[in-house]
């Protein structure tokens, strides 16, 4: 094994085929985030001054990458998470087993640290991940200073004994989905269309149906990088097999929509939408549930992720939970070890500060303007008499 620190241009295609391989391979802690097809998507949305920004500590060996940890360079000295901007709910690295080779995550810091980093923030790791525990002591032993804190929680379903275990486990939330269809089937037929691998049905032709009953739903309109990034995602990991979309309607009208991703042994809910005005009709909670059914029936996973958060929906969907913690490491110096909650408030406070500076001055800018208009006098009412061209 030998470590390079890569660029994104630096990246073959067979480099790119094995790292998305290596993502779906780390059985119960396959990523859909760890994935090259995520990174790429993620570039394309944000654009070249983060792809120039990326470095990738990669440990390669003979015949694949054994290690990969994609990093954005802040500054010479300050490293951090790729990902930032683009709703990236969790980060790993990314590994050639499932158990981690200390090996390889003792050569990944070796990197960082030889590159002159001072200073590496991991935001949202999986605690459940052993290769979180491996990375910090790899950091330790490399002279780091480590600050670790809780930040959210993976929303997870340990599978065991198949589609049957998994509905008695959830058997309060079935209860639920079977109330909401009865009511449904007397009034309209109730059917879900599946696009994916299973039906050969265009996985992206379900996206676009999803991104349609997306901005239908209760959330913010899909932004144009947002969108950029998640079609590009879908349509990256088409040819891999990984996407799924689910679509409920109502007689022929959408009404509800998941996109699923399997990756392995993980099956994970990448996104959930359904239109406002039938949210009284439960078509969301119906769609997560039949769409799960159906990818039981395909393969039963041995883990169904819901990723990190919470909601009554996720709180009921995923009730094996695990911490997710942020990461933070500086170079052991006297007063290192003490300055994390500086750093993290310049880090995370410091850009909501500029943000309400930026409003507060477009504000004020307005009422300086609505100042000056009224002091240009009175307003004065001019006829304008008919003709062949008049005034607008």
């Amino acid at each position: 094994m030998h470590l390079e620190i890569l660029r994104f241009s630096d990246l073959a295609p067979a480099l790119v085929h094995a790292w998305d391989r290596l993502a779906a391979g780390r059985g119960m802690h396959a990523d859909l985030y760890s994935s090259h097809a995520w990174l790429a998507a993620w570039v394309r949305a944000m654009g070249a001054e983060v792809a120039d920004a990326l470095r990738i500590p990669a440990v390669l060996g003979p015949d694949q990458p054994v290690a990969l940890l994609p990093l954005v360079a802040r500054s010479p000295r300050r490293w951090e998470w790729a990902g930032k901007g683009g709703s990236r709910m969790r980060y790993r690295p990314v590994l050639a087993a499932e158990q981690p080779p200390a090996e390889a995550l003792g050569l990944l810091v070796e990197g960082i640290a030889r590159a002159g980093v001072d200073d590496l923030a991991l935001h949202r790791v999986p605690a459940r991940d052993p290769a979180t525990e491996g990375l910090v002591a790899g950091l330790r032993q490399a002279g780091f200073h480590t600050s670790r804190r809780r930040t959210s929680s993976d929303c997870l379903a340990v599978v065991e004994g198949g589609w049957e275990e998994h509905r008695r486990r959830l058997a309060g939330y079935e209860r639920q989905v079977k109330r909401l269809v009865k009511r449904l089937r007397p009034l309209w037929e109730v059917t879900v269309d599946e696009y994916g691998p299973a039906t050969g049905a265009p996985v992206l032709e379900g996206f676009e149906a999803y991104v349609d009953i997306y901005h239908r739903s209760w959330k913010r309109p899909m932004s144009p990088p947002m969108h950029t990034l998640e079609r590009e995602f879908v349509r990256r990991t088409a040819s891999l097999g990984w996407p799924r979309v689910f679509v409920l309607r109502l007689d022929g009208q959408p009404a509800a929509a998941e996109v699923w991703f399997r990756l392995g042994q993980v099956v994970t809910c990448f996104g959930t939408a359904y239109d406002q005005r039938m949210a009284a009709l439960g078509p969301g909670s119906i769609v997560a549930w039949w769409a799960q059914e159906r990818l039981f029936a395909e393969a039963v996973p041995g883990l169904v992720d819901h990723l990190p958060g919470y909601g009554p929906q996720k709180d009921q969907l995923g009730p094996d939970r695990s911490p997710i913690v942020e990461v933070e490491a500086a170079r052991r110096t006297v007063v290192s070890g003490v300055t994390f909650p500086v750093r993290r408030q310049v880090r995370y406070v410091a850009p909501r500060v500029a943000g309400r500076v930026r409003r507060r001055v477009g504000r004020l800018g307005r009422q300086a303007a609505a100042a000056r208009w009224r002091r240009a006098g009175p307003a004065r009412a001019v006829e304008i008499a008919p003709g062949p061209r008049p005034l607008p």
